[in-house]
C-alpha cells in the first residue's frame, strides 16, 4: 500500500529506444521520475480505488506485487515488467491501479529524459478491511454500462464536463465547510489562490492530483485535501462517462468578502 524506494537508472538513448548506455544518477539530476504527487498521492489513490480480489481476501492470502517498468522523458509508463508477484487476482489488481497513475520524468542537466523506477503495491487483508470501513465502501462504483477503457484515454474536451453532485453552485459550501485554513497562513496574513490540476475519473472520484500554482504555507496540502473530498459527475463523451483532466483554482482570502467556491473560489 505504501510507496517503494525508487530505484532510477538514466538511460542515454533517444526517445522511443530502450537499451544501452545505463548510468546511475549524478549531481546533474534535478529532478527524479515519480509518479504525479508523490508517495502521498501514490498513497491516497491506493486506499480510495484498491479492491481486494474476493479469494485472497478470503483466504487471508498477502503480499507486495512489484513493478519496474521505464517513465518516458514524456512522463510515459513504458515496459512494464512484474518483478515481484502474489497470485494472479492481486497482481492484476495493482496492475489496473498502476494504470491509472501519471508521472512526470527525470531531469538530468536540465533535460526530461527516459529512466527506470520501481513501485510496491503492499496488499494487507487487515489493512484492507480498516480502509474499507473509513472510505465506506468495498469497490468503487462506475456508472452503469462503463466500459474500462483498455487506453486509459484522457479527455481535455467533452460533451459535457464534471460537475459536482450535488450542482456547482452547492460546491462553494461544501468546500467552506471543509477547508480549514492553515495557522501559518493565517498568521502570515497569507491569501491568493492554489491552482490543481487532477484528473476526474469515470467513477467521479479524483486522481493524479498536483500543485499547478503553489501559495505555500500550507495552503496547498490543504488545497489537495479538500479537493480530494469533492465527489464529480464525470466527463460524457459520446454518451460515455470518461477519465477528463481538470484545473481548478482554490482561493484563499482572509476577508469577509463572499467568493464564489463554483468555479474553484472559496468562501471564508
Amino acid at each position: 500500500m505504501y510507496r517503494f524506494s525508487i530505484y532510477i537508472l538514466l538511460l542515454l538513448v533517444p526517445s522511443g529506444v530502450f537499451a544501452q548506455d545505463i548510468v546511475f544518477p549524478s549531481d546533474g539530476f534535478s529532478k527524479i521520475a515519480d509518479n504525479v504527487g508523490g508517495k502521498v498521492e501514490f498513497k491516497r489513490i491506493f486506499e480510495q480505488e484498491v479492491h481486494y480480489p474476493e479469494e485472497s481476501l478470503k483466504k487471508n492470502i498477502k503480499g507486495d506485487v512489484v513493478f519496474k517498468f521505464i517513465v518516458t522523458k514524456d512522463g510515459l509508463a513504458k515496459d512494464v515488467r512484474k518483478i515481484d508477484s502474489v497470485n494472479a487476482e492481486i497482481d492484476a489488481e495493482a496492475r489496473r491501479i498502476l494504470n491509472l497513475l501519471e508521472f512526470t520524468p527525470s531531469v538530468y542537466h536540465g533535460e526530461s529524459v527516459n529512466s527506470y523506477i520501481e513501485l510496491k503495491f503492499k496488499f494487507r487483508p487487515l489493512i484492507y478491511k480498516k480502509n474499507v470501513k473509513e472510505r465506506g465502501y468495498e469497490k468503487v462504483n462506475y456508472p452503469e454500462g462503463y466500459v474500462t477503457n483498455p487506453l486509459m484515454k484522457i479527455y481535455t474536451k467533452a460533451d459535457e464536463l464534471p460537475i459536482y453532485l450535488e450542482g456547482n453552485y452547492a460546491l462553494s459550501a461544501f468546500i467552506q465547510k471543509n477547508l480549514v485554513y492553515p495557522k501559518v497562513a493565517e498568521m502570515q496574513r497569507i491569501k491568493g489562490a492554489v491552482t490543481l490540476s487532477f484528473l476526474v475519473e469515470p467513477s467521479g472520484y479524483p486522481t493524479n492530483i498536483r500543485i499547478v500554482k503553489s501559495l505555500g504555507f500550507g495552503c496547498d496540502e490543504e488545497a489537495i485535501r479538500v479537493i480530494s473530498l469533492v465527489r464529480w459527475k464525470p466527463a460524457m463523451k459520446d454518451g460515455k462517462p470518461v477519465r477528463y483532466r481538470m484545473d481548478f483554482p482554490l482561493v484563499f482570502n482572509l476577508n469577509e468578502q463572499f467568493k464564489d467556491n463554483s468555479i474553484g473560489e472559496q468562501k471564508y
